[in-house]
């Protein structure tokens, strides 16, 4: 997958976490108004964060679900003897250039 796409597919994601987050926002302002039994303020965060914590726990998930599943070009799912699996960034460096190789970037997940 080359890192246009795996970058628009992480947009989505997010744009699709904020959608909700707004929904979540006018449902809860809705159950705060209808409620009747406890403080509005205590409606509203109960329904706000009971939506809105679920749903980036989920999109976070999907996030790193996306980039270990297919990752982009010059990038690769690696075994590192005590860190586990590791998404690292590689790139090729030309023969005549004497260098060693180096990780240009590491995160660290299983």
């Amino acid at each position: 997958m080359n890192s246009y796409k795996q970058s628009l597919y992480k947009t989505l994601i997010r744009i699709a976490a904020n959608l909700v987050m707004v929904g979540a926002l006018f449902f809860g302002m809705y159950r705060a108004s209808r409620q009747i039994a406890l403080p509005s303020e205590a409606v509203f965060c109960l329904y706000f964060f009971g939506i809105t914590i679920p749903a980036w726990i989920l999109a976070y998930c999907l996030i790193r679900w996306v980039k270990n599943n297919w990752p982009a070009e010059e990038e690769s799912l690696i075994s590192l003897p005590g860190l586990g699996h590791t998404l690292v960034r590689w790139s090729v460096i030309p023969e005549d250039s004497g260098a060693a190789p180096r990780v240009l970037r590491g995160s660290s997940g299983t």
